[in-house]
């Protein structure tokens, strides 16, 4: 027998209740008709969460689906006084989350997030640096859309006023020419100490550092091991303020994860070997005497990066990416249908951070987020003289919804060519955003769901494809589909019944 429309995956092949159901694309990102599902085209979008005789959580007070009753262990923080403070912004797998969640249209988007983000650095009054943790763009009408010529994502990305970002998996998506074009026009460089370029077109972008480590402003569209980062003002050639050493890390399984990798690019065979990897360029800032260290983590979640972190000599927080994991405290606001990580169990209060000893026993920090631009994380932290942490403030330290309550609470404002520039996307991607069908059931297809266990979003979209299939070759026999391209549910919250 023939099998057609094969997707590998876990999601278990099941029947379509009431028939074969075609559901539309709510924003670009929510899955497609089944014909686009049998081409691997289909696109998807976290949306709010939707259950028929059940009440949604409240936005004010979140509750995590498993209760969080750990408590974390006691980081050996320095007792020293602390002399410098610095605010980490960060945010990650913002993919291709350009415009606003129709589910949620007071949340999301490209301006706010933007607005968000200079509130933070406002607020914080210097000594902050923005950082992306990586899978800063992935394959949508959005990516493919061209704005003066452009793509709209990566123009957006220019705007989040981020200094250095991680290299994730979904970069690699459109293979490396498409990446290599893509971090030459960046105005940030992308940092991998785990990725070794042995030639193709992203070889010529390569900054092989050897003993001075480069400024992350002075290799803007390159692809580097390791960059300072001045958190302060620059004036005059020099940083009036803390320089912070920045080390990326790409996943080891990047060949599993992306296509788009060739031979011409080398990752490490496990964990050991990131470890060693990024151990190698901490070792080298350290020794040109930078001791406030961030690594930039794209390990595909908070697991392997708890497991990383307990190896690691000289790294102070690790901006944990590729996984989504939206850590934050029970007190914390989360947006609509959002609740707190199930990690968070298990890492125990306070969730953001998450506090752990490194294997100097130092306190080592990890922060997560949410991604599609939802949220962005702001860490404040002290540390003594030497650049051992002191301490976490606890106010100032947690993640952000992108939302109107957040540019209320920090008297953001929108930039108005920001706003401009993302209705021109808007408006040019229209036509994709009509409803084509409407479904009353809820659609599950949420990453830890989709991924981990069988969902009716999973059975319908391989049941999709199988049809679809069927209509071409009638012997076609199954269809799998890979639970990590179903990238969102489908539902909504009312906001009218809380």
């Amino acid at each position: 027998m023939a099998i057609g429309a094969v997707v590998i995956g876990a999601v278990v092949i099941g029947a379509v209740e009431n028939g074969a159901v075609v559901i539309g694309c709510a924003m670009l990102r929510v899955v497609l008709l089944s014909v686009l599902l049998a081409l691997g085209g289909a696109c998807a979008r976290r949306v709010v969460r939707e259950t028929p005789g059940s009440a949604p959580a409240p936005a004010t007070a979140p509750v995590s689906p498993t209760p969080t009753t750990a408590v974390a262990p006691a980081a050996p923080y320095s007792t020293r006084p602390a002399t410098q403070r610095l605010t980490v912004v960060h945010l990650s797998d913002s993919e291709a989350g350009l415009l606003p969640d129709p589910a949620q249209p007071k949340a999301g988007g490209l301006a706010r997030t933007q607005a968000v983000i200079v509130a933070l650095k406002e607020r914080a009054g210097g000594n902050v640096m923005v950082l992306h943790g990586g899978d800063s763009f992935i394959p949508a009408p959005e990516l493919s859309l061209e704005v003066d010529g452009r793509s709209a994502v990566l123009t957006g990305n220019d705007q989040l006023l981020v200094q250095a970002s991680g290299l994730g998996n979904h970069e690699f998506d459109l293979g490396e020419s498409f990446l290599a074009d893509a971090i030459k026009a960046a105005a940030f460089p992308y940092v991998s100490a785990t990725l070794e370029v042995k030639g193709g077109p992203l070889r010529a972008l390569v900054v092989d550092v050897a003993a001075d480590t480069p400024w992350a402003h002075d290799v803007k569209g390159k692809l580097v091991p390791r960059v300072k980062v001045c958190a302060a003002e620059w004036m005059e050639g020099a940083c009036r303020g803390l320089v912070v050493g920045v080390v990326g890390s790409t996943t080891e399984q990047l060949r599993v994860l992306s296509k788009g990798a060739s031979a011409d690019l080398a990752v490490p065979r496990d964990l050991d070997g990131v470890r060693a990897a990024v151990q190698s360029q901490v070792d080298a800032l350290e020794a040109e005497g930078l001791h406030i260290i961030v690594l930039l983590s794209h390990l595909q979640g908070i697991g392997r990066d708890l497991e990383l972190a307990k190896s690691l000599r000289g790294v102070d927080v690790i901006v944990s990416a590729g996984g989504e994991n939206r850590l934050a405290s029970e007190r914390h606001r989360l947006l609509p249908g959002d609740v707190v990580d199930r990690a968070c169990a298990a890492l125990g209060e306070p969730c953001y951070p998450a506090a752990r000893v490194g294997a100097d026993g130092k306190p080592i920090l990890l922060v997560a987020t949410a991604g599609d631009l939802r949220y962005v994380g702001n860490l404040g932290v002290s540390f003594d003289d030497e650049g051992v942490l002191t301490q976490v403030d606890a106010e100032a330290s947690h993640p952000w919804p992108v939302d109107e309550m957040s540019l209320l609470e920090l008297r953001a404002t929108l930039d108005g060519a920001t706003v401009a520039f993302q209705q021109r996307a808007l408006t040019a991607l229209a036509p994709l955003l009509e409803p084509v069908a409407q479904t009353d059931v809820w659609l599950e297809g949420t990453r830890e769901e989709v991924r981990n266990r069988q969902t009716n979003l999973g059975d319908l979209s391989a049941d999709s494809m199988l049809w679809a299939a069927r209509t071409a070759r009638p012997d076609v026999a199954a269809a799998l589909r890979n639970g990590g391209g179903i990238r969102a549910p489908i539902g909504r919250l009312d906001p009218s019944s809380y």
